[in-house]
């Protein structure tokens, strides 16, 4: 009867120890997503061959949300630009929306009329920045 026991308590680990790694319930955090922007905070003139850089507000999910990168695609003077966020893999975090202000380089290389979009969800915030 010990030796049942024995096996009982050793075939009971074993069972333990082979279906709690499961990785079919394992939540997959994507490396960085869009993080919408708020606020803008740009000059509205600048001179041709100035690199100027202003604050850009932009949104995360949760206390752990960072700034992770901006995606700029230019079409002649008018730019559309994405920032986006990333996120631990693992740990807690607080359930807040948090607003994180961020440094955002400009330089123009052409005089005139630049339209800055600057993603917000589904629509844009622009910013016209004139070069003279």
């Amino acid at each position: 009867m010990k030796h049942l026991w024995s096996l009982l308590l050793i075939a009971g680990f074993i069972m333990t120890l082979a279906f709690s790694c499961d990785k079919r319930n394992e939540v997959i955090v994507p490396a960085d997503s869009p993080s919408p922007v708020v606020e803008v905070y740009a000059p509205s003139t600048v001179m041709l061959g100035q690199s100027i850089s202003f604050n850009v507000r932009h949104q995360v999910f949760n206390g752990c949300g960072r700034y992770s990168r901006n995606e700029v695609t230019e079409s002649g003077k008018t730019w559309h630009i994405t920032f986006y966020g990333k996120y631990p893999s693992t740990g807690a975090c607080t359930d807040i929306i948090a607003t994180l202000e961020t440094p955002f380089q400009f330089t123009p290389t052409q005089t005139g009329q630049y339209i800055l979009k600057f993603k917000q969800g589904d629509q844009y915030i622009d910013t016209i920045i004139q070069v003279n």
